[in-house]
């Protein structure tokens, strides 16, 4: 079984899980995590606990900070009892990208990093930019998060170009919008945190949305959660890097949460699939569900009607589509590089919609069958045809 994260509520939640054998959990401290509510004695009152069962623990540390507070917060984190036992850390969960020099100058403990980078930053070109910053600073970078607007396929991708394992929700909220206002008016000084349904009516645009507000801001989540759980079975087989995140702290029913931990565990100690839990659970767990863009390009939902978009990608680009036989094949006008059979390519539409697929079919315009091992130019080429593919489709190489 790949590792599976699960963000602890509490002290409380802690001590029913470590019981059912999970040992690696993500805990949130009140002073450095926007949604996690420990303080230092809570987890100091777990240590030896953990040390005798085997617990990991992935920190988070996931606020943006401005100019005036970094050296002050991340000081404060550093000295902080959850970094004072460094055998028991997995990773540290680093939102603030622009911090990775400075937490490795103030620190003579070189944890391992788990980047964050769910805000948007979607092209690889940048993220290889960060790495890279990391390198030379010597940081060590452990995990990968990607963004929640690139599907499931280009995560992977990107997580075997980058050579680092990466992170997908099993189930867990969607973050959509931060300020760092108290834009509820919570009286912090009576309860450390405060969660509400931000609604509007039925018709309202904040219909079951929640809002949290703590000493960091005000936080709105989307009224469904992400979820993959479903499909975890199928994405072990394909991406042998992968871990899992289950993060249901803003649920308010423990009972019913439980359930669904001890049903979870139970699959994955007899080794036994995940698709039906999710189903099971549902409607109990009083939570609606979505899959976001784990097969879809985002470009294909917010703008359908759009067209000939060429969408940028890093492949190499073997050849556009100029024509098509339906159900025989598609026209390409190639560029200039080698096409062969065999070769795994991806084909994207003037929508956004893609799809990969080796090619078995090369033929040039007179139907002659071609086996291409050399440089071709500017050649109009017949290869497979791919259902919905029309002209201005880009064919890229995958490597």
């Amino acid at each position: 079984m790949k590792q599976v994260f699960i963000a602890l509520k509490n002290k409380t939640e802690y001590e029913f899980l470590v019981q059912l054998g999970i040992k690696h959990f993500i805990i949130g401290p009140r002073s450095f995590s926007r949604l996690g509510d420990w303080t230092d004695e809570d987890f100091l009152s777990i240590i030896t606990s953990a040390r005798s069962n085997g617990v990991l623990f992935s920190i988070e540390f996931d606020l943006i900070l401005t100019e005036n507070f970094i050296d002050q917060v991340l000081d404060s984190f550093l000295k902080s009892a959850f970094m004072s036992h460094a055998d028991l850390i997995y990773s540290i969960r680093l939102k603030d990208l622009g911090l990775i020099h400075l937490f490795f100058e103030k620190s003579d403990k070189k944890f391992p990093l788990h980047l964050l980078l769910e805000s948007g930053m979607n092209h690889r070109a940048a993220i290889q930019e960060l790495i890279e910053i990391g390198k030379e600073t010597k940081a060590n970078i452990k995990c990968l998060s990607f963004s929640k607007e690139l599907p499931f396929i280009k995560q992977r991708d990107y997580s075997k170009f980058f050579e680092l394992p990466f992170e997908v929700s099993l189930l867990s909220p969607i973050l959509l919008y931060t300020s760092p206002r108290p834009l509820l008016k919570t009286d912090l000084s009576k309860v450390p945190a405060l969660e509400v349904n931000a609604d509007s009516g039925e018709d309202g645009p904040h219909h079951g949305f929640v809002a949290r507000e703590n000493r960091h801001g005000t936080f709105l989540y989307h009224p469904k959660h992400l979820s993959l759980l479903d499909k975890w079975d199928e994405l072990i087989e394909v991406a042998f890097n992968l871990k899992g995140l289950i993060d249901l702290r803003l649920m308010m029913d423990d009972l019913v949460k439980y359930v669904f931990y001890e049903d979870f565990q139970r699959l994955v100690n007899n080794n036994q699939k995940m698709e039906s839990l999710l189903e099971k659970f549902s409607s109990n767990l009083k939570i609606e569900t979505m899959r976001g863009f784990y097969q879809t390009n985002k470009t294909t939902v917010l703008f359908s009607k759009l067209k000939n978009q060429h969408l940028v990608d890093d492949r190499p680009l073997l050849g556009v589509v100029v024509d098509r036989a339906p159900g025989l094949f598609l026209y390409i006008q190639t560029k200039h590089l080698v096409i062969k059979r065999g070769q795994r390519v991806l084909i994207k539409g003037p929508q956004g919609d893609e799809q990969e697929f080796f090619i078995s079919k090369i033929k040039d315009v007179t139907g002659k069958d071609l086996f291409l091992d050399s440089e071709v130019k500017e050649t109009i080429l017949a290869i497979d045809y791919i259902k919905n593919m029309t002209a201005s489709s880009r064919l890229y190489l995958i490597e």
